[in-house]
């Protein structure tokens, strides 16, 4: 995931990369700076002068050219960006031969052209294979890459755009679509390999808080393992070995519990008792729950504060008997420190006052 990144805390201080700034005025170019010939000068180049800026002189390959009109280029030593306002002239696999002035860009630096000519047309140069680390570093930013991983959810986020959240090795990582897969359902829990552009939000300190992933389309999608017919045919894990399969090296697939509702769903959230456990499932689903019913519960798992939950999860009503749940009465010691996390418990005390705000009692 965004590692476990919670939005309102950034929001105001976050830029998202791959946006083009057309309204930012161009440099000035620096007589006194060398022409930079190749795309990690542009990228990487020191300048302090955001108003006085090198001038560039550089023969790339377009690799993506996103809906803003951005167009991204690689050649041998990485990659950089082209702000092109006629976005209909180019296409993936093109040699161009730019010549312009650096643009600072928010991460990396760019190209504000001059004169553009379109050398020849030929294949989009292959895709880096990189992992969630990599990505992390902030070195591959802008460039074409590929990664795998296991599809976890799938998000309409406009009218055309969606993001898909995959696992992957080292935790979770968005790709934003410019038009949504078709295929949105068979994603989830299928093996999956993404191409697309690395990008990432950018802080005002010019610094990669998280990286995700840019694609055009589902054409930027191979699934290497289809998702299993039957979701709920899945083997019944208890709740306790939920971490088993996400060791590091290894990427989670869904897992399934059984067992009592202790709550209905509530804001987004419903609690399960599986045997002597009793596990936090997250779902998106709309079903009615009540408690005592007989459920079983597939999702991803993750860990929480206290213990494990299942994340993404999808629940069904199951055969059998609905027995309403009793209360444990805990341990005060052992409650302190989340040994009952996600149960159902009873308490006795003394109501000094109301949190209304808060929806608590002290």
């Amino acid at each position: 995931m965004r590692p476990l990144l919670t939005k309102a805390l950034v929001l105001g201080s976050l830029l998202l990369s791959a946006l083009p700034a057309w309204s930012q005025q161009s440099a000035k170019v620096d007589p006194d700076a060398p022409v930079l010939t190749t795309a990690r000068e542009i990228a990487r180049h020191p300048s302090l002068s955001p108003a006085l800026q090198p001038a560039v002189k550089l023969e790339a390959m377009v690799t993506f050219i996103d809906t803003g009109g951005t167009v991204f280029l690689r050649d041998s030593t990485g990659a950089t960006f082209l702000r092109a306002r006629q976005r209909s002239l180019y296409q993936p696999g093109q040699t161009l031969m730019i010549e312009g002035v650096r643009f600072p860009g928010l991460y990396i630096g760019g190209i504000v052209p001059s004169k553009v000519d379109i050398r020849s047309m030929g294949p989009v140069p292959e895709p880096r294979t990189l992992t969630l680390h990599d990505l992390s570093t902030g070195r591959y930013h802008y460039e074409l890459v590929e990664i795998e991983g296991v599809g976890r959810s799938l998000e309409l986020t406009g009218e055309t755009t969606a993001t898909l959240r995959m696992n992957v090795e080292g935790g979770i990582l968005e790709v934003q679509f410019d038009q949504a897969p078709e295929n949105g359902d068979a994603l989830i829990d299928a093996g999956i390999r993404i191409r697309g552009l690395a990008a990432g939000a950018i802080n005002d300190h010019r610094q990669l808080v998280y990286p995700y992933v840019r694609a055009p389309d589902g054409s930027a999608i191979t699934i290497t393992q289809p998702a299993p017919h039957d979701p709920f045919a899945a083997e019944t894990i208890p709740a306790a070995s939920l971490l088993d399969s996400t060791r590091p090296g290894m990427v989670a697939h869904r897992m399934k519990i059984s067992g009592t509702a202790l709550t209905p769903v509530m804001n987004g959230s419903v609690f399960i008792r599986s045997g002597e456990r009793s596990v936090r499932v997250n779902t998106s689903q709309s079903i009615r729950i009540l408690p005592g019913d007989p459920v079983e519960a597939l999702g991803f798992p993750l860990m929480g504060e206290f213990s494990a939950i299942l994340s993404d999860a999808i629940l069904r009503i199951t055969d059998g008997k609905r027995n309403p749940p009793t209360a444990t009465v805990p341990d005060p010691k052992k409650l302190a420190v989340g040994a009952y996390d996600a149960d159902l418990v009873t308490l006795e005390g003394l109501v000094i006052q109301p949190l209304t705000e808060e929806n608590s009692l002290i």
